[in-house]
């Protein structure tokens, strides 16, 4: 029988064997930004204008980062919770109820993600952002989780063996570069009117693709076999172009944003790679293994037709976001809402909501909610003021049907502004 720690670490290594949603040539977000959920929209002004809505720098801020990190995970549903007290830590009930939760989702997926905001810098109505994003996503069928939870008996203690259909994963580390500029319309109209766009361009450094075909356990006798492939790149390109507008009165603002309105991606085919594995493990015979590695223009003609699909992976589709806020002197409260589509590429909307207090001339504290078709989380974020120099704190706690979060810390520097 396959013990429960031997199934554990092939969970892991199937997560571990990183790979990324669609790619984006979108550059970290910022940690203060966390702090309110990354509902940004109708607030951000300065360098976050660039990454948030390029209308924004209309208001006149000059403000610079040189650095901003970013990092979270996500697990789900009910998130590998559970996990740690696999096998006997866990009662009958328990592992019922994680397997159920599993299926009912058709499986496990654990999400990584990483920034670095090497450079923001905002004058005189432009932005210069750049910064470096890695991510990842992993996907575990409910059959591998039913081998985790009960071993190779499975939950009846009678399973004849296992499949593991959808097992894979996907990721991708990109730098970016953008350049953002905004200016006021003068339309005649009641309050202030301005629009903006964001052109970025980002070199993708690393991309792979990890898909299952066709690993299975097989019981009496015990026989094993895992088969996969990997298509691997180490070079690429990406760009996206996103609009931005801005109305202001008074103490209220309203804006749009359309991202991503233009987008694509090449990868370079001449650095690509597929490399195939196959291993074997039985009672009788022992175990055997193979790797074999083709570089794409040696596949043939099937080969290369499967690796265009999977080289061809669709970028994140054109995004809607509206939001308004209203801003006074020690608060600013605002909301937000999003819709457009998923990594998986289905439909998604989200909608946030939160707030941004000044209680003291050095500290400012922000909090928000987020619901959606993404699980529902909460943020908070805090930031120490000193002369013209902030320290950024943000951190962000999933609920729900995941387990996970994020948190990141940030120096910015504002020399002078025209205010929010």
């Amino acid at each position: 029988m396959i013990g429960r720690r031997t199934a554990s670490a092939l969970i892991a290594l199937a997560v571990s064997l990183v790979a990324a949603g669609r790619l984006a040539a979108q550059a970290p977000g910022t940690v203060r930004a966390l702090g309110l959920g990354d509902a940004s929209v109708a607030l951000a002004t300065g360098y976050e204008a660039g990454l948030y809505n390029p209308a924004g720098l209309a208001v006149e801020v000059v403000d610079l980062t040189a650095f901003g990190l970013r990092a979270g995970l996500l697990l789900g549903p009910g998130g590998f919770r559970s996990l740690r007290g696999a096998g006997s830590h866990l009662d009958p009930a328990e592992k019922a109820a994680l397997l159920e939760a599993v299926r009912r989702a058709g499986g496990a997926s654990a999400a990584l993600d990483a920034g670095v905001h090497l450079l923001g810098i905002a004058a005189r109505g432009f932005a210069l952002n750049v910064g470096t994003v890695g991510r990842a996503r992993g996907a575990v069928p409910p059959a591998l989780m039913e081998l985790v939870l009960y071993g190779n008996v499975g939950q009846g203690g009678d399973a004849d063996g296992f499949t593991f259909d959808g097992a894979g994963a996907r990721g991708h580390v990109v730098t970016t570069v953008s350049l953002s500029h905004g200016r006021a319309l003068p339309l005649g109209v009641p309050g202030e009117v301005s629009i903006g766009a964001t052109a970025r361009y980002g070199r993708v450094h690393a991309w792979a693709d990890l898909r299952d075909e066709g690993s299975r356990i097989l019981n009496d006798p015990v026989d094993a076999r895992a088969s996969g492939s990997v298509l691997e790149a180490r070079g690429g390109s990406v760009y996206g172009l996103d609009l931005g507008l801005r109305w202001g009165r008074g103490e209220w603002a309203a804006r749009l944003l359309v991202r991503d309105l233009f987008a694509g991606h090449r990868i370079d085919r001449d650095g690509a790679a597929l490399r195939t594995l196959v291993g074997t493990a039985s009672l009788e015979e022992g175990t055997h293994s193979t790797t074999i590695v083709q570089r794409y223009d040696e596949l043939d003609a099937g080969l290369r037709a499967a690796a265009d699909r999977r080289l061809a992976a669709p970028l994140t589709a054109t995004r809607i976001v509206v939001g308004g806020a209203r801003v006074r002197s020690t608060d600013a409260l605002q909301a937000q809402l999003s819709f457009g589509s998923s990594r998986s590429g289905d439909p998604s909307f989200a909608f946030a909501a939160g707030g941004t207090l000044w209680p003291a001339r050095f500290l400012e504290l922000r909090g928000a909610a987020r619901l959606g078709s993404d699980p529902a989380a909460l943020f908070a974020g805090v930031s120490f003021q000193l002369a013209a120099a902030a320290l950024d704190l943000g951190v962000q706690r999933t609920l729900g049907r995941g387990l996970g979060g994020q948190a990141g810390v940030q120096l910015r520097v504002s020399p002078g502004s025209g205010g929010r």
